[in-house]
């Protein structure tokens, strides 16, 4: 907010930053992207929401952009609620956007209280671009550490056995 003078906002010297997302058109016609749920969508755009972008000027071809924080990208139970997400829907848009290509999992979470509440980290991935052809490579999910179980499949959980990754 800017300061004020007598109720007078006052004109603020930083430059406003761009809200919205964008999704290129090659994103939005993909079969990955044809292919998901509607809660899948919105989650997914809460995600490129999430980006921190920085633009790269080039003098002799187009701008390019990078995510700053991709791989350290959180969204919990408790901000898909305030979403009026409901957890159970929640866990099925991320296991279809990680199952299209366009998250990864790269850290799971550790939920509780206290020193183990961790929160899963994810990363933009530009896999769904090979999705439906068999050049596409399915996700691997790291387990959670704690309960020796996969990532969102608390509910069904499936015990794995010693150093196992689960796929997909």
């Amino acid at each position: 907010m800017c300061p004020s003078l007598h109720g007078v906002p006052m004109p603020s010297h930083e430059p406003e930053k761009p809200r919205g997302i964008f999704l290129n058109i090659d994103l939005t016609d993909s079969v990955a992207f044809q292919s998901i749920s509607g809660t899948a969508h919105v989650v997914f755009a809460a995600f490129m929401g999430k980006r921190q972008m920085k633009k790269h000027k080039h003098p002799r071809r187009s701008d390019t952009w990078e995510v700053l924080n991709n791989g350290q990208i959180t969204f919990t139970f408790k901000e898909a609620k305030a979403r009026r997400i409901p957890k159970e829907n929640f866990r099925r848009a991320i296991g279809e956007l990680v199952g299209v290509g366009f998250i990864d999992v790269i850290h799971p979470g550790i939920g509780g209280r206290g020193l183990h509440n961790q929160p899963t980290l994810y990363a933009i991935s530009e896999r769904w671009r090979k999705f439906g052809t068999s050049d596409f490579q399915a996700a691997s999910m790291p387990m959670n550490p704690l309960t020796r179980v996969r990532a969102f499949k608390a509910h069904r959980a499936e015990q794995v056995s010693e150093g196992g990754v689960v796929h997909l």
